[in-house]
């Protein structure tokens, strides 16, 4: 049996400008710009699937997603199945090992100069720099943060300085200031969002950065206004 030729000699990653499609029936699929710019009319989608993720980045980038459980999944770009606009991808668990009832709730795709903001149903909040999240590489979930019983991840939001507002299901909101939340690190709880507005527990629904560039980035679900990620 030959030896492996690449055996001991590193592998150069081509840079290609690529676009992530991520659906509603956790079908992840990356294909060129090329293919898109040369293609007319939507994607190929299973019956009553939709997309609810588009990014525009390289093969060099790197994707997260945050699921309910609390958990985040690490996956380099150039990992991801490769097809034409108009071919249908493959599905998430080809990359990435998920766990009974554990959902997608959110994706992004890492920028060193950005923070993330966890928030779960019953009013917990924490930042967190991105370093955090790719420490750490493997195919099952990785802990983003600490739920207590009972709780879940309900929304994650990828920020610099800009203010946040918080949306309830019964239809309260508050917008602050997220410099005032202190960042930890990835296993923290964080802090009580509660103290400064207390809807009942599990009514938690959307974080919104009130600035959120329209370029690339988690496109709004069927029926929400704008969206974070909504458990």
């Amino acid at each position: 049996v030959n030896a492996c030729p690449f055996k001991n000699k590193k592998v150069k990653l081509v840079f290609v400008d690529s676009l992530i499609i991520y659906s509603s029936l956790n079908i992840l699929t990356t294909c060129s710009t090329k293919s898109f710019n040369s293609s007319d009319g939507e994607t190929l989608l299973k019956p009553g699937d939709y997309i609810t993720n588009l990014y525009e980045t390289t093969t060099l980038n790197n994707l997260v997603l945050f699921t309910n459980l609390g958990n985040y999944l690490f996956i380099p770009v150039h990992k991801i199945f490769e097809a034409k606009w108009k071919e249908l991808g493959k599905h998430v668990s080809n990359l990435v090992q998920l766990q009974e009832e554990e959902k997608i709730i959110s994706s992004y795709i890492l920028e060193d100069d950005k923070l993330l903001t966890l928030f779960t149903k019953n009013g917990m909040v924490k930042k967190t720099t991105l370093d955090e999240y790719i420490k750490t590489k493997k195919k099952t979930g990785i802990a983003a943060i600490t739920l207590k019983d009972g709780d879940s991840l309900a929304a994650v939001s990828l920020i610099k300085d800009e203010p946040l507002i918080l949306i309830t299901a019964n239809g309260m909101s508050i917008k602050f200031d997220s410099n005032e939340i202190t960042p930890t690190s990835r296993t923290t709880s964080g802090s009580w969002a509660s103290t400064r507005i207390s809807p009942p527990p599990g009514s938690w629904r959307h974080c919104v950065p009130s600035t959120r560039s329209p370029k690339s980035g988690p496109m709004p679900m069927p029926g929400q206004s704008s969206a974070c990620a909504m458990s």
